[in-house]
């Protein structure tokens, strides 16, 4: 069995999967990232982590997540400077289930949002969690 199929073997006996997005931390503007979905999924989780916690001491960097016109999460935007370096995070979802059930070729989009150019940080990896449908 190589590699790839001990891959396909976990997916299937887990039916869950991860797609790990690299996101530059950039002062003074919002960053758009996004993902087509491939086939029918639930997103069951978002996980982030950065080498070094974003900071503005007087600014503020935010995330919204969206696909299919509503927001992924529990709160209109998450504060991006709450992560700890190198420390997973989990901010909560949505409470409407429907809003997390993504047909296949759904966008998703991610939008970090710096207002300051002090912003500092290094190394923002979003995780976007899912299970087939």
């Amino acid at each position: 069995m190589n590699s790839f199929d001990a891959i396909y073997a976990h997916i299937l006996r887990t039916n869950r999967n991860d797609e790990r997005i690299p996101i530059a931390i950039v002062p003074n503007v919002a960053v758009t990232e996004k993902v087509v979905v491939g086939f029918p999924l639930e997103v069951i989780g978002i996980k982030l982590v950065a080498e070094t916690q974003p900071d503005s001491s007087t600014g503020t960097y935010l995330l919204t997540v969206a696909a299919a016109g509503n927001n992924l999460l529990a709160v209109a935007n998450f504060d991006l400077e709450t992560l700890v370096a190198d420390t997973p995070q989990t901010p909560a979802l949505t409470a409407t289930a429907a809003d997390l059930i993504l047909a296949a070729d759904a966008l998703v989009t991610f939008t970090l949002t710096s207002n300051n150019l002090d912003l500092t940080g290094a190394g923002l990896q979003i995780v976007l969690q899912y299970r087939a449908r």
